[in-house]
């Protein structure tokens, strides 16, 4: 049941057990404990262990950090439910701002497709399309989409496609709750 702040439209926060909470965060919850099954707990601590510590370094990669599907799968798992909770927060302090209908977003930078899950939270947008340069990235957040998004490559300096909003997080500081969003 979709409610309004301002003119933006929100989904309904049905109150939980530990508070509220949003029902796509706990669609979140339950696919990506489908995408975990079978996977080895051991593989996915490593690599949990490892992308912490790189993060944690800060400075500019020079290659992609999520360099197998065993690390897009431990990103996902151990960052893509604070990524989403941050987007969510953001969009939803920012939601008021806007008059009408958002019906189209870009995440750019995207990955597994966090921003572009609080955007459908929040937004609803009918076009939503996730952007980013790691491809084993974007075909793990294709499978845990539960809605229809664009999922493609992109790298830095190419085009961005027109949409009423871009989340961009290039560059991304990740210890500290922020996210970019330009019309």
């Amino acid at each position: 049941d979709g409610g309004r702040r301002g003119s933006a439209r929100v989904l309904a926060w049905p109150l939980g057990t530990l508070g509220r909470v949003k029902p796509l965060a706990a669609t979140l919850r339950a696919a990506l404990e489908d995408e975990l099954a079978g996977r080895s707990r051991t593989e996915l601590a490593a690599a949990t262990a490892r992308l912490s510590q790189r993060y944690r370094r800060g400075g500019a990669a020079s290659a992609p950090i999520l360099a197998s599907d065993t690390d897009v799968a431990a990103y996902a798992a151990y960052r893509m439910p604070a990524t989403y909770a941050a987007c969510e927060r953001a969009l939803s302090l920012a939601a008021p701002c806007y008059e009408g209908e958002i019906d189209s977003v870009v995440d750019l930078g995207g990955g597994t497709g966090a921003g572009a899950w609080a955007a459908m939270s929040v937004f609803e947008p009918g076009s939503v399309q996730v952007l980013d340069q790691v491809d084993a990235a974007l075909r793990c957040g294709k499978r845990l989409a539960p809605f229809e998004a664009s999922f493609a490559r992109w790298a830095v300096g190419a085009p961005v496609p027109a949409a009423e909003k871009l989340l961009a997080r290039i560059g991304w500081d990740r210890n500290r709750d922020s996210v970019d969003l330009w019309e």
